[in-house]
């Protein structure tokens, strides 16, 4: 089966989607659409996805939104390898981990990361500063697990890491820009400050194929 993907180029959420697709070994068809307003407030995507919002998965029977919920059917509908474990304890804390991840990462990377590119940051230095700061306890909180195993849950790739890839290169791009340079980040490298998460990342991209899934619009 084939899976029509809808996504625009760059944002984790979509990211997340081709990850796990890839891991499958997975066909999808990406339609790589605007982030614009005229787009996603159309009928016919509202009539995927009444929020209007990306991504959006559609196959024959459904068209299914929300990241989570599109990775979880993936698992589901392709069990081997899987994302979200075999055993209770595996499963509750890949759970555990996607709902830190959400919680108190994902909106702050995509706060971070829209200042930047739009420059805004540096009208809102003192927001931003703290920002950033968070993001970075929170990869320091990830960094160290990943001292103790090669992926976040154990020794397999899970859902856990589909969530959290493309959230760090969101912020590692960001970091790179001229407009964040007045934060004075200790990355990129990411080994700088994460040498842990720096060879989880060199993992993650020795995934057989893994340049189809780069972003588009990304150098």
């Amino acid at each position: 089966m084939t899976y029509e993907l809808y996504t625009f180029s760059g944002t984790p959420f979509g990211w997340r989607i081709q990850l796990a697709a890839l891991i499958k070994g997975v066909e999808l068809n990406v339609h790589w659409i605007q982030p614009s307003a005229e787009t996603l407030k159309s009928p016919d995507f509202l009539a995927m996805n009444p929020r209007g919002k990306v991504p959006v998965l559609k196959t024959q029977d459904l068209a299914l939104y929300e990241s989570t919920a599109i990775v979880t059917y993936l698992d589901a509908a392709h069990p081997h390898p899987p994302l979200f474990g075999e055993t209770v304890p595996e499963k509750a804390l890949i759970a555990q981990t996607i709902s830190e991840i959400e919680w108190y990462l994902s909106q702050r990377v995509q706060t971070f990361a829209r200042g930047v590119f739009f420059d805004e940051a540096a009208d809102e230095a003192d927001h931003f500063t703290e920002l950033a700061s968070m993001i970075m306890c929170e990869l320091d909180m990830y960094g160290n697990r990943l001292g103790k195993s090669d992926y976040l849950v154990g020794g397999s790739i899970t859902a856990a890491d589909v969530h959290l890839y493309p959230l760090v290169r969101g912020v590692l791009r960001a970091g790179e820009k001229e407009a964040a340079q007045f934060l004075k980040l200790p990355f990129p490298p990411i080994g700088n400050r994460y040498p842990n998460m720096a060879q989880w990342m060199e993992r993650i991209e020795s995934i057989p194929n893994f340049q189809s899934t780069w972003p588009p619009g990304w150098k």
